[in-house]
C-alpha cells in the first residue's frame, strides 16, 4: 500500500517511465557526453576519486542511468550501488537492464525506514523540487549521507521560496500536477548550514529562466530574468566528526545541463554520437 498522496500518483506511471526510458535508446558515446554534461554528474565522479570503493545510495534512480553512468566512467567493481524509486515500471526496466543491481520500491516511508544505514555517497537528482515539503525531504536525504550528499535542484536568487503547490507546479503527461518548488538559494544555504556535520558545499548554478517552459506553472516573478532562477546542482561535504567552524562555499556558474547540450548540438562529437545512436536503436 504506497503512502504518496496525489502529487506523487503520475511518477508511477508507463508514462513516466517512457519519459525515462529514452535515456537508454542511446549508444554509450552519445549517453556519457549527454549525461555527463550535468554538473551533478561531474560531482559525482569527483566524489568517487575521493572515497575508495564508496557505497553509494541513487534516491529517484528512475530506470538506472546514473548506475549505467559510473559503470561506463570506473568500472563497476569501483563502488556499489544502490537504487530507490517511487516508480514501479522505471523498477523492473531498472532490474531488467541491471540484474546485478538492488533497486527498491518506495511506498512513502522515510528514506531511513528504507535504508537503515548512512551511505557514503547519496545522490538525487531532481526529486527535492518535486516534494510538497522539499526542505524535510532535504532532510532526509542528509540523514543518510555518510560523507557526500549530491543533489540537484531549482533556486533563485532573488525572491522568496513560494511553498504553496497550488501556486509552484507542473503538468506531466497530460494528467498530473506535481510540485515545482523554486528555493530561494540563500535561504537553502542556512538551512544546509544547520546541520552539524557540514563541512563544505559546491554550487554550480546554470541561470535560465524557468517560467514558461514544460507546462510549468509559476509565481510571475519566476518569468522574469532578474529573479536569476537556476537549475543548481550542489555537493554537500559531510564530516561526523567536525568540530565548530566555518564551512566552505564554492560558487560555480557554468553553463551545464541542458543548456549545454542544447549549444553543441551541432558540434561535430554531437552529431556523431546521435547519428550512432540512430543506428544502433534501427538494427
Amino acid at each position: 500500500m504506497s503512502n504518496f498522496g496525489s502529487s506523487y500518483i503520475g511518477w508511477d506511471t508507463d508514462s513516466h517511465f517512457k519519459e525515462f526510458d529514452s535515456w537508454n535508446k542511446r549508444c554509450d558515446l552519445d549517453f556519457n557526453y549527454a549525461y555527463g554534461c550535468f554538473s551533478e554528474q561531474q560531482y559525482l565522479l569527483e566524489s568517487t576519486k575521493i572515497i575508495e570503493n564508496p557505497e553509494i545510495v541513487d534516491i529517484g534512480s528512475a530506470t538506472g542511468t546514473t548506475y549505467r553512468f559510473l559503470r561506463n566512467k570506473i568500472g563497476s567493481s569501483g563502488f556499489s550501488y544502490k537504487g530507490i524509486d517511487l516508480s514501479m515500471p522505471a523498477i523492473e526496466r531498472a532490474r531488467g537492464l541491471y540484474p546485478e543491481v538492488n533497486f527498491l520500491k518506495s511506498n512513502g516511508e522515510s528514506l531511513h525506514e528504507i535504508l537503515r544505514s548512512k551511505s557514503d555517497i547519496v545522490y538525487s537528482r531532481d526529486t527535492v523540487l518535486h516534494q510538497e515539503s522539499p526542505y524535510e525531504f532535504l532532510d532526509q536525504l542528509l540523514e543518510i549521507t555518510e560523507r557526500f550528499l549530491i543533489i540537484r535542484l531549482r533556486t533563485r536568487d532573488h525572491g522568496d521560496t513560494e511553498f504553496d503547490i497550488s501556486k509552484s507546479c507542473q503538468m506531466h503527461y497530460d494528467a498530473f500536477w506535481m510540485p515545482y518548488i523554486v528555493l530561494n538559494i540563500e535561504e537553502l544555504i542556512a538551512h544546509i548550514k544547520k546541520n552539524k556535520n557540514v563541512v563544505k558545499i559546491k554550487i554550480n548554478r546554470s541561470y535560465e529562466v524557468l517560467g514558461g517552459h514544460n507546462n510549468r506553472f509559476l509565481p510571475k516573478d519566476l518569468y522574469f530574468k532578474k529573479t536569476r532562477t537556476a537549475e543548481t546542482s550542489m555537493m554537500i561535504e559531510l564530516d561526523s566528526s567536525k568540530q565548530d567552524g566555518d564551512i566552505e562555499l564554492i560558487y560555480e556558474d557554468k553553463i551545464q545541463g541542458h543548456q549545454l547540450i542544447k549549444r553543441n548540438r551541432w558540434g561535430y562529437k554531437n552529431v556523431i554520437f546521435r547519428l550512432i545512436s540512430k543506428l544502433v536503436n534501427k538494427q
